[in-house]
C-alpha cells in the first residue's frame, strides 16, 4: 500500500516552528501542543480547510525530535517509566485505496507500526485460545 506521508511535501524548517513555541497569552488562537505532549489527556485537534497544510504540519510534527522529547517527559510521569514509548502515525488520502480513507485502514496501520515496533507483543495481541 503506497503511504500517503511520502506523497506530503516536506515543510521548510522555519514554517512550522510556532507548534513547538507557547502561544501569546492575549493571541492564544491555540492550546500548548508542548504542554499538551508533556500532559497528555484528550485529543489535540487541528483542523483546517482543504490544502491547508494540515498534513504537512503532521509529517514535520511527527518526524521533529521536540515530538520525541516532550513525549518521554510525559512517559515519565508513570511509575513505571522503564516502558518503551511506541509511536504510530496514518495519513487519510482521500484519493488513495480503501484502506488509505477508512477507519479500517487507520487501525490495521497503527495496529502494524505499533507491533513492528514491539514484536515482544505479538504473542498477546494474536494470542491462541
Amino acid at each position: 500500500m503506497p503511504h500517503r506521508m511520502e506523497v506530503i511535501a516536506k515543510a521548510h524548517e522555519d514554517t512550522l516552528q510556532w507548534i513547538f513555541k507557547e502561544p501569546e497569552a492575549i493571541h492564544k488562537p491555540w492550546d500548548s501542543f508542548v504542554q499538551w505532549l508533556r500532559k497528555g489527556g484528550g485529543i489535540y485537534w487541528i483542523n483546517g480547510k482543504a490544502a491547508s497544510g494540515k498534513s504537512t504540519l503532521m509529517k514535520y510534527i511527527s518526524d521533529h525530535p521536540t515530538t520525541m522529547k516532550n513525549l518521554n517527559i510525559w512517559l515519565s510521569n508513570f511509575e513505571y517509566s522503564t516502558r518503551q514509548l511506541v509511536t504510530g502515525r496514518f495519513f487519510f488520502w482521500n484519493s488513495g485505496i480503501l484502506e488509505q480513507r477508512s477507519q479500517t485502514g487507520l487501525l490495521r496501520s497503527l495496529l502494524y507500526e505499533i507491533l513492528n515496533a514491539q514484536k515482544d507483543l505479538i504473542p498477546g495481541v494474536f494470542a491462541s485460545e
